[in-house]
């Protein structure tokens, strides 16, 4: 955790993870909500990356020349430019680690400078893993250490200053993790046959495979069938590699609506 937390914006979204972080900033860019890492030049991904993706999003404009560093700190200039007038960020995506971690990263968004006069809402997210109540559970009990209401159950939004909303991922589901929904949305995709065929032979071949995460391990598959593989599901989300318009997102993007109204 962090030795200093800011609180730059009144919607707080609280994740397990740096990949469910990237995810969900590019799942609030899809539903056009302003959010703060946009705003401040996208800092999650570091200006490096940035640098060095440059060169393909100016290539798409068809110039006739080559793309020179000057052309590239132009690029930047107008870019950061554009983003410095744009409205305050309404909300702002937090990774709060691991599941152990969330009481205390909690208690110290809470407890920030200016916290209780900028906080609006605070929504968790985290997956259920073997048992959503239990995951459930967890949530509601870091929620009341810090003296706040805790919902009565998953993807509802109660209370005032703040509103508190828990997600459990997948929505609905007695376990699993934000891998099932996205290995939920591409089912019908063409390569998850081959990704399931691709598993029935390892583990007829292999003669010791642990498998201990096959979620993980089959979203891992699925994105080497992809025109860049190696991505994380974060990273694949970010260069919308996920179908945003698929149902299983539906109740996702309800709750992040809900915990955004007033």
């Amino acid at each position: 955790m962090p030795s200093r937390i800011e609180v730059k914006a009144p919607i707080q979204l609280l994740v397990e993870g740096r990949d469910a972080q990237y995810f969900f900033m590019a799942l609030l860019n899809h539903l056009n909500y302003n959010n703060v890492e946009v705003q401040s030049g996208v800092e999650w991904r570091g200006h490096a990356r940035i640098y060095r993706e440059s060169p393909d999003l100016i290539s798409g404009l068809d110039l006739e020349s080559e793309v020179d560093v000057s052309d590239l700190q132009a690029f930047h200039r107008v870019r950061n430019a554009i983003l410095s007038r744009l409205e305050p960020g309404k909300l702002e995506v937090k990774d709060f680690g691991g599941i152990r971690d969330l009481r205390n990263f909690l208690s110290a968004v809470w407890n920030a400078p200016s916290a209780r006069t900028t906080i609006k809402a605070i929504g968790i997210v985290r997956d259920a893993e073997r048992v959503a109540a239990t995951a459930f559970e967890s949530a509601q009990d870091a929620v009341v250490s810090i003296g706040l209401n805790s919902p009565d159950s998953p993807q509802q939004v109660v209370g005032t200053k703040p509103r508190i909303g828990i997600l459990i991922l997948p929505p609905g589901k007695s376990d699993g993790m934000l891998e099932d929904v996205c290995l939920d949305a591409v089912h019908d995709d063409p390569a998850m046959q081959c990704v399931e065929e691709y598993f029935t032979c390892v583990q007829e071949s292999v003669e010791y495979w642990p498998n201990r995460n096959p979620s993980k391990a089959r979203v891992q598959a699925f994105l080497a069938s992809r025109e860049r593989p190696g991505l994380l599901l974060g990273q694949a989300a970010e260069r919308g590699e996920w179908n945003w318009e698929h149902p299983t997102y539906s109740p996702i993007k309800r709750f992040i609506r809900d915990l955004a109204k007033g």
